[in-house]
Order: C-alpha cells, then sequence, then structure tokens
C-alpha cells in the first residue's frame, strides 16, 4: 500500500534548508527557504528572564554608583562644609550651630546611604533569583 503525500510545501528531498512544493505527483521548480522554527514558549520565558535580569543588575549598578556618592560626596548644611559620612569634618568648624547642622545633614545623608546599599543588595539578589529561574526554564 502506498502512501499519497499531499500538495503543498515539504522539506526539499535534497537541500534541508528549503521547501519546495510538491503538486501532488511530482517536485516542482518552486522552492523557497525553511521558514525559522516558531520559539518554544520556555525560550521567550527564559529570555523576559535574562531581560529582567539584566535590568535588575543594571538598577543594582545604579544604586551602588549612589551609594558611593552619598558616602564620599561632601555635605553643605548653613555654609558649612561638613565633609562626607565617610570623613566628617565636625572638629574643624568652631560654631555649635554649624556643628549641629552638620551632625543633622551627616545623620540624613547615613539614611540615604544605607538605603542605597540595601537596595543595591535586595536588587542583586533578586536579580541572581530571576537569572536562576530563567536558566532552569532553559533547560526544561
Amino acid at each position: 500500500m502506498t502512501t499519497r503525500v499531499p500538495p503543498g510545501w515539504h522539506p526539499d528531498p535534497v537541500d534541508p534548508n528549503l521547501i519546495r512544493y510538491w503538486d501532488g505527483t511530482q517536485w516542482t521548480a518552486d522552492a523557497t527557504q525553511r521558514p525559522p522554527p516558531e520559539p518554544t514558549p520556555a525560550s521567550v520565558a527564559a529570555s523576559a528572564y535574562d531581560t529582567i535580569r539584566r535590568v535588575l543588575t543594571a538598577l543594582a549598578f545604579a544604586s551602588l554608583l549612589l551609594f558611593g556618592f552619598l558616602i564620599f560626596a561632601g555635605v553643605r548644611a548653613d555654609g558649612s562644609n561638613c565633609g562626607s559620612p565617610a570623613s566628617p569634618k565636625l572638629v574643624d568648624l568652631y560654631d555649635f550651630g554649624s556643628v549641629a547642622a552638620c551632625r543633622e545633614a551627616l545623620d540624613s545623608r547615613e539614611t540615604w546611604v544605607w538605603i542605597a546599599l540595601g537596595t543595591c543588595v535586595i536588587l542583586l539578589v533578586v536579580a541572581v533569583i530571576v537569572g536562576n529561574a530563567g536558566q532552569k526554564l532553559a533547560r526544561s
């Protein structure tokens, strides 16, 4: 018993990169490149996870830069140079009001330093978790 192949586009019997038209009795001269395979849902999801991981890593890097800026950039209060959280200059101030204003400014800056550092750590942890989930999904 012979199986009859219906007319239509089928893989070319000679070149696996082409599809050729079978008219029901013979191959025609009509041939074209084989279309790319449809992406699987797992590969699309893995690509999305990878994009999310890259964005989170970039945000973590930006918050790390902010952390560095906040810790090393100078703070000014009431016209006085208070130094930075990494190297305060409170001993150079002679006016008690300036010392209090600087202490308050440095404390406020220090709070933002911890917020930036915490944000960086959280973003990196989430980026690692998302990256691992994407790799597991891509392997399945």
